[in-house]
Parts: C-alpha cells; sequence; structure tokens
C-alpha cells in the first residue's frame, strides 16, 4: 500500500511521464489531413458541445448554489467528460450487429462492414479528442491553475496584507520627506508601484483588506487610461496565451499536429516496419499506461489525509483500549492455560482492531464534508453531466438536423457526438488537482462526486446511446429520424 503523501507524487509522474505521451500519439497517429477534411464536422461539433455542456453547468449552479471554490473545479470536470476510453469501448460492440452496419454503411462496397464501422468510429472519436484536448489545455486546464492560486491566495492574505500596508506607509514617508517641487512626481511614482503591487496579488486571487483596496481604487484613478476595458481585455488575452504556452500537454498536442500532417514522419513512427516504429511503439506504450494509473489516483483521492495517530484510539465500543484489556488479560492466571488464554486472546484482539480499523476508515471516507453539501454537489453534477448537458446537446443537434443544415454529414457522426455528451466526467481532471498540494482537497470533492456517477452513468449511457440509434440510424429506406418526420 502507497502511503498517502505518495499519491501526489505517482499523480505527478501520471502527469508527465504517461498523459503527455499519450497525447502525442494519439493526436499523431489520427489527426491527419484527410481525417480533418472527412470528419471537420466532428472537430466543430466538438467544440459546440463543450461550449454548451460549460453553459448549462453555469446556468444550473443558479438553483444549487454550490461554493464557489468547488464549483470552479467541478464545472470544469463536468464540461470535459471521458470521451475516449467509454466510447471506444461502445461502438466496436455496436458494429458487430448487422443493422448497424447496414444501416450506416450498407452503400459501402467493402466486403468487411464491421471493420470499417469499428475504424471509421475511432477515427471520429480521435477527432473527437484533438477537439477536447486543444480546449481543456487552452481553457481548463488555466481555469484549474485559477483556482489553485485562489486557494493559495486564501492562506496567504494577512501576511500579503501586512507586506503591502508597509510598502505603503514606506512610500508615504519617502513622499512627506521630499521637497514640494518633486512631491506631484514622486506620488505618481508611488502610486504606480502600489498599484502593479496590488494588481498582481490580484491577478493570483489573493484577497485584499479594504484599506488595501481603497489605495488600489485612488491609485487607479489617477493612472486610468483612456480604455480601461480594452486595457484589461488585452492584459487578460496575454496572460491567457502565456499561461497556455508555459503547459506541456499543449506542446504535446501541437507537435501531434504538426506530426499527423507530415506524412512520412507519421508513418515512420506509427506504421508496422517504419524506420521509427521502435520510438512510436514507445509512446504508444507509455500512453496506455496512463489509464489505469489514472484510475488508481482517482480511488487514491477518495481517501482524505488520515488523522494524526494521537487522535485515534484502538477501544472498543465500551470504552475499553484494546491493548490495555489485551495487558490485563496477559497478566490474568488464565492466561497460563495454553489451551485457552492465547488462543481466546489472540482471537478478541483481532476482532477488536478489524472493527476498529472498519471505523477508522468510514470515518475519513465520509468525514471530509457534511453530506447535505455533499448531496448537494452530487445531484448538481449528476444532473449536469448526465442528463442537462446531453439533452441540450442532442436536442440542438437534431434541431439543425431537421432543420436542413446538417445537409451531407455522416448520420454515424451525429451518432457519435450524442455519446460522447453523455459520458462521465474525464480522469484527468483529478490527476491535475491532485499533482499539486493544495488542491488535493479539490481532488477529493471531484473524486467523490465521480464514484456515484459512474455507477449511474451505466443505465444513462445506455439510454443515450439507444436514443441516438432511433434518431441517426436509418431505417429499410435509408430515412433517419428528421426524415420520417418531413
Amino acid at each position: 500500500m502507497l502511503p498517502y503523501k505518495a499519491i501526489t507524487v505517482v499523480a505527478r509522474f501520471s502527469f508527465h511521464a504517461l498523459l503527455i505521451p499519450l497525447i502525442y500519439s494519439t493526436t499523431a497517429s489520427s489527426v491527419t489531413p484527410s481525417s480533418l477534411q472527412d470528419y471537420w464536422f466532428v472537430i466543430v461539433a466538438a467544440f459546440v458541445v463543450l461550449l454548451l455542456s460549460y453553459l448549462a453547468a453555469t446556468l444550473l449552479q443558479v438553483c444549487f448554489r454550490v461554493q464557489s471554490r468547488d464549483f470552479q473545479a467541478l464545472r470544469i470536470s463536468s464540461t470535459f467528460p471521458n470521451v475516449v476510453a467509454i466510447p471506444i469501448l461502445i461502438f466496436p460492440s455496436l458494429c458487430e450487429y448487422d443493422v448497424i452496419q447496414q444501416g450506416y454503411f450498407g452503400d459501402s462496397p467493402d466486403d468487411n462492414l464491421a471493420l470499417k464501422c469499428v475504424s471509421v468510429s475511432n477515427a471520429m472519436i480521435f477527432c473527437y479528442f484533438f477537439s477536447w484536448s486543444l480546449a481543456f489545455w487552452s481553457f481548463g486546464y488555466p481555469q484549474l491553475l485559477a483556482t489553485a492560486k485562489r486557494t493559495d491566495g486564501t492562506n496567504m492574505t494577512d501576511d500579503t496584507n501586512r507586506r503591502l500596508g508597509s510598502h505603503v506607509e514606506q512610500q508615504s514617508l519617502r513622499t512627506n520627506d521630499t521637497s514640494a517641487d518633486s512631491n506631484d512626481s514622486k506620488c505618481r511614482n508611488s502610486n504606480h508601484g502600489r498599484l502593479e503591487a496590488i494588481e498582481e496579488l490580484s491577478e493570483v486571487g489573493v484577497p485584499l483588506s479594504p484599506e488595501l483596496e481603497g489605495t488600489q481604487v485612488k491609485a487607479a484613478s489617477e493612472a486610468q487610461p483612456q480604455f480601461p476595458w480594452l486595457s484589461s481585455a488585452y492584459k487578460h488575452f496575454c496572460q491567457t496565451c502565456k499561461q497556455i504556452l508555459r503547459t506541456a500537454p499543449f506542446w504535446a498536442l501541437a507537435l501531434g499536429i504538426v506530426t499527423g500532417c507530415i506524412g512520412p514522419l507519421r508513418n515512420a513512427l506509427f506504421t508496422q516496419g517504419g524506420a521509427l516504429r521502435f520510438i512510436g511503439s514507445a509512446l504508444e506504450s507509455l500512453g496506455q499506461a496512463s489509464s489505469p494509473i489514472t484510475t488508481i489516483v482517482v480511488a487514491a483521492s477518495l481517501v482524505p489525509e488520515p488523522v494524526s495517530p494521537a487522535s485515534t484510539s484502538t477501544s472498543d465500543d465500551n470504552g475499553v483500549n484494546a491493548d490495555d484489556d489485551s495487558q490485563s488479560m496477559e497478566e490474568s492466571p488464565i492466561m497460563s492455560d495454553p489451551t485457552v488464554g492465547p488462543q481466546h486472546l489472540r482471537r478478541r484482539s483481532s476482532i477488536i482492531r478489524f472493527k476498529q480499523s472498519i471505523r477508522n476508515s468510514s470515518t475519513l471516507l465520509l468525514g471530509g464534508r457534511s453530506n447535505p453539501e455533499l448531496r448537494k454537489q452530487l445531484i448538481w453534477f449528476t444532473l449536469n453531466r448526465l442528463l442537462l448537458a446531453p439533452a441540450l446537446v442532442t436536442g440542438v443537434l437534431m434541431g439543425f438536423d431537421c432543420g436542413g443544415l446538417l445537409g451531407g454529414i455522416p448520420d454515424l457522426a451525429k451518432l457519435v457526438i450524442i455519446v460522447n455528451a453523455c459520458v462521465p466526467g474525464a480522469f484527468i481532471v483529478v490527476v491535475v488537482l491532485k499533482q499539486k498540494e493544495e488542491m488535493a482537497e479539490l481532488a477529493e470533492v471531484v473524486a467523490r462526486v465521480y464514484l456515484p456517477t459512474y455507477l449511474l452513468s451505466i443505465v444513462t449511457v445506455a439510454g443515450w446511446t439507444a436514443l441516438g440509434l432511433w434518431l441517426t440510424l436509418p431505417d429499410a429506406n435509408g430515412e433517419t429520424f428528421c426524415d420520417r418526420r418531413g
């Protein structure tokens, strides 16, 4: 068994050593010029699905009022579902049925329709994953880092305000000691320096005291640009771009796109018998190990940090300490009987320790959050991820389809969109949160809502898949749901 502190190390290892090869290998092997041309609809629709999921989570927050700090992490985990691991298991099973093969590929000249169905659906899934990765590492990941900065800022508020107050006081004393001629110039410099210092702390989410907020407003009013909203938007855009460019997964995604577009390099890495196949095979092997390690990290996140040994006791239900009871039993005269005493002692001691171990484990697992709060988070997350978001995506997709705006789009692509919209949250969110110690509590919150959500998704994913087949699968006459309505 790994100690609690080792889970953070495992999460960091999985993030840097396993996840980056997974992103590069899947992107380089699936995103090709031909796939971009054939399945552009899946790539574009994936961004729309993520946007609708994000809006649905934001709107549902009005009804449930989940804690702001938890909501930021839960909204990202609800927006980005597990779009590869689950769909890549669903579609090969569907493609085994003749009705699926004939419905989606009845006019294909290929003899093996099952193999064609699997290959096309996998290509669509990885094209969807390309859009998912681009959106997550450019938007979702910075949002999670911003949540961590806000967490750090809460812990450093008092010390920061004291240091900043001292800085303001020293600047004021220096200004009072100067001559009248240079007073205005030094005040402007002081205000500018204070404004920059306060803005840097505000950007990382450090709450400021009322006095410093007043100082910020006063200094900002003296140095306010002509178009403040434009300057603020430009500054925020530049900071976001810098943060994106600092993330290793984003560069892995970019290199994967470049490799996929260079045919000879892609074939050398990922084609059987290629000159660089040994490198591509090693990257694929590392990427395949990411899924089980991620599952271990998510399972370990369900258990909060253990309490100190001093706060735990080994007393039984009657308040008798197990060690004291064992010692008194050993001093009893009956303990000299080798046929009764020692065996009875070992049996009773083992039962007491087993009962106490179960009690302590249950307390650790359920004691981190109050039941009403956890229940609210679970209901909000389940409604949004498994019901509201897929319903919204399906409604918009069918509205466009029945309106004649999706003519020429493969029907299988519509099913891929519906299935990817209804799967539960991605494990990578927990790994990202767990690799930073200041976000370990948020990782526990997300992992706790994931566990029942994945159990419920057994029913909901099957239901949405059946609905998607009913809406998109052509009948014997080659007509879909929208064609029959027309």
